[in-house]
């Protein structure tokens, strides 16, 4: 995937209503890994912590910016299984950094994982599998 089009697709998802509503910024993204950030704010808070509902949003995020890297520019992907634990709270103006790794990139499927953290503390991981396809009427070649 070129340049352009890799900043172009970046851009179109970190404006994301939920994305830009949360404050979510990305901080690095390389073929394979790639950091979100989150500032922890009003708009993400629960009952006096973090909204852990919202964290396998984060690691999503995370996950989807280490593989957009390593698509070709006929190839899209989109998340078929995600799977989060939630180790600890984290509190208003916290920030969590988010990092997310390729563990294997195949034909169809890219499995990845990633790891939110506090001040260097880890506070959730997970796990997700994305889907890789090409818009309608392309063949994958043998």
């Amino acid at each position: 995937m070129t340049h352009s089009s890799l900043q172009t697709i970046a851009d179109e998802v970190m404006a994301l209503p939920l994305y830009r509503y949360l404050g979510l910024e990305l901080i690095s993204m390389e073929p394979g890994a790639a950091e979100v950030r989150l500032p922890i704010s009003g708009s993400s808070m629960g009952l006096g912590h973090f909204n852990g509902g919202l964290m396998p949003a984060l690691l999503d995020a995370a996950c989807f910016f280490a593989v957009l890297p390593m698509l070709e520019d006929d190839e899209e992907c989109s998340t078929t299984d995600t799977s989060s634990v939630l180790l600890r709270p984290s509190q208003l103006d916290d920030v969590i950094d988010v990092h997310g790794e390729v563990v294997q990139r195949g034909r169809t499927r890219a499995f990845s994982r990633a790891t939110a953290a506090v001040e260097g503390r880890t506070i959730a991981y997970g796990h997700v599998t994305k889907a890789i396809t090409r818009p309608e009427g392309q063949r994958w070649t043998a």
